[in-house]
C-alpha cells in the first residue's frame, strides 16, 4: 500500500510541476498567485505531515473504510454539483 501511495504522490508531484510550468509560460501566475500559494503553503505542509502521521497509525481495513467513505462524499457532492448547475 505504501508504494502505490508513494507512486501516487510523485504522480501528482509532476502534474503539478508541469501544470505550473503551463501557467507560467501562459503568464497566468503573477503576484496574487504567488501570494496566495505563500498563504496557503503552511496549511498544505500541515495537511501533509499529518496525513503521514494518520497514516502509519492506521489499520489497512480502517484505513480503507474512511478512503471509500471520503470518495462517495466527494463524488455525491461533486453529483449535486452538476445538478444544481444544470437549472
Amino acid at each position: 500500500m505504501a508504494a502505490g501511495r508513494a507512486s501516487l504522490i510523485a504522480y501528482f508531484m509532476m502534474t503539478d510541476i508541469v501544470g505550473l510550468g503551463w501557467q507560467g509560460a501562459n503568464g497566468l501566475i503573477n503576484t496574487a498567485t504567488v501570494l496566495r500559494a505563500a498563504v496557503f503553503l503552511p496549511l498544505l505542509a500541515t495537511g501533509v505531515w499529518l496525513g503521514n502521521h494518520r497514516f502509519k497509525q492506521a489499520e489497512p481495513a480502517s484505513a480503507h473504510r474512511w478512503i471509500l467513505r471520503l470518495l462517495m462524499l466527494l463524488a455525491l457532492l461533486t453529483g449535486a454539483r452538476a445538478i444544481s448547475q444544470l437549472y
